[in-house]
């Protein structure tokens, strides 16, 4: 299905600075370099609050049709939803529930928002999260990729056997101690020792651990040998914060002029495409609104 797109209301004050100058053109489609993937190749597009929300034990992809779900902030996926193969969720605000199961010849992208217990990245997936929350009992099977450079990880993250697990950020220590020493022109350093604590902080600033447990143990985070996991010095390539038009790394009121410059030319700027579609034009206003006033 194709669905529609509409202007909710939204606070006053801004209503009236951006209406001024909504009657332009709309700015023209580009793609993602990385992320979400180039809108033609899609066959039905969700994008959550703009469309209802998703209840709990859905689906998607899986039948021959491509799906796109852009989730917002306000948006929200029931608990026990299946992304199938041909399917590309792109979290960027809002909830996910529980049991979120991500299948092979799947793709999710999480740059903010929260995601529920027991998310699972399985054979194929792709999992980027550079903010927002991710709950307790966080699985990546064999054949996973899971990019971390911002955000926060609950308890219970588990690296199976297969999997590739790589963290972006700065002053990585194992037990203590630093590994800065050991990086070599900014390559990614792969971390092969188990049984001891990582460290370090996120490219977004975020603190965070992992107890590189080598022997699984129900509710504790695990790391098999078989499991690849990197650190690298800086952020994701590729990874923005939406709504930050201005581009000074906080999103605040000096966006907002910009926004509306980008909502009414021919230029292209991913920070205001806050729902993620791959075009900015006027369904990108509620988006932009909710990310301004929780800023």
């Amino acid at each position: 299905m194709n669905t529609h797109q509409k202007i909710y209301r939204f606070p006053v004050c801004l209503l009236g600075v951006i209406g001024l100058t909504l009657f332009a053109s709309q700015a023209s489609a580009q793609v993602f370099e990385s992320g979400p993937s180039d809108p033609i190749l899609f066959d039905i597009f969700i994008s959550l609050p703009t469309d209802p929300n998703i209840i709990n034990r859905q689906s998607a992809g899986g039948d021959d049709l491509t799906t796109r779900i852009n989730v917002t902030p306000g948006g929200m996926i029931g608990s026990s939803f299946d992304a199938f193969s041909g399917t590309e969720v792109n979290i960027t605000g809002g909830l996910v529930g529980e049991e979120f199961d991500a299948f092979s010849g799947s793709e999710i992208n999480i740059s903010a928002g929260t995601a529920g217990a027991s998310f699972d990245a399985n054979s194929g997936s792709e999992i980027n999260i550079s903010g927002g929350s991710i709950g307790d009992g966080f699985d990546a099977f064999s054949g996973s990729v899971v990019n971390i450079s911002g955000g926060s990880i609950g308890s219970d993250f588990d690296a199976l056997p297969g999997s590739q697990v790589n963290l972006f950020g700065s002053d990585f220590s194992l037990d203590g101690v630093a590994l800065e020493d050991m990086f070599v022109d900014g390559e990614p350093l792969t971390i092969t020792k188990r049984d001891v604590l990582l460290t370090g902080i996120y490219a977004d600033g975020t603190e965070f651990t992992f107890d590189l447990r080598s022997v699984f143990e129900f509710g504790e985070d695990f790391f098999s040998t078989d499991a690849t996991l990197t650190v690298t010095l800086g952020p994701l390539d590729g990874t923005i914060l939406l709504g930050d038009v201005n581009q000074d790394e906080v999103v605040n009121l000096l966006d907002i002029a910009p926004f509306i410059q980008a909502l009414t030319s021919n230029s292209f700027i991913e920070q205001a495409d806050c729902n993620q579609d791959g075009v900015v034009n006027f369904s990108d206003i509620q988006s932009f609104i909710a990310i301004l006033t929780v800023s």
